[in-house]
């Protein structure tokens, strides 16, 4: 073979070891540039899903906080109508009629006076009070609706039987069905 023929073959598998390359970096470039398409779709997806994630956590939280505060609303009114209800109960404990006020303070004086032999009133219930419980001493007055107190001699034993305390233990007890009563659907 002389040299020209030699150079010509040199140079068609030079050229085709070229075109051998060229082609596989072509199918290279183009499953690279396949693989990079699936990897962004892939994050597109992910980034999406993970966005509406997001959303609806944060569409869950609102919802909640929405409740929570209609909640707390609902709360505040309805405890504001209790205040409101025991608010008129004190008024009416404070106007009641003289002869209601009598049998009401003779149930508690025949009921609790043996508890201690000191009974203390309010001012405008003192004679009332001194009738219905001659054997009392009588300690002096408070301020307030009305009712009485029962304490010993030395004053070292108490027992509270005012109007307003009353109202509030009645008040505490009987809190639910109150407002069951008030806040019926």
């Amino acid at each position: 073979m002389d040299l020209e023929t030699m150079l010509k073959d040199i140079q068609s598998r030079g050229d085709k070891a070229v075109e051998e390359i060229r082609s596989e970096s072509q199918k290279e470039a183009e499953q690279l540039l396949r693989d990079a398409q699936v990897k962004k779709k892939a994050l597109i997806e992910g980034s999406l899903a993970d966005a509406r994630r997001t959303a609806e956590r944060l569409r869950i939280q609102e919802i909640s906080r929405v409740e929570l505060e209609n909640s707390r609303a609902a709360l505040i009114m309805q405890k504001d109508m209790l205040d409101m209800a025991l608010d008129k109960a004190r008024e009416k404990l404070f106007t009641l009629p003289a002869d209601k006020d009598r049998d009401l303070l003779r149930r508690l004086l025949t009921k609790n006076g043996s508890l201690a032999p000191v009974v203390i009133s309010s001012k405008k219930q003192e004679a009332t009070v001194k009738s219905l419980a001659p054997s009392l001493k009588y300690g002096g007055s408070i301020e307030g609706l009305g009712g009485i107190i029962l304490q010993t001699v030395d004053g070292s034993i108490r027992y509270d039987f005012r109007y307003e305390t009353l109202l509030e233990q009645a008040a505490q007890s009987s809190m639910k069905a109150v407002a069951d009563l008030l806040f019926r659907p």
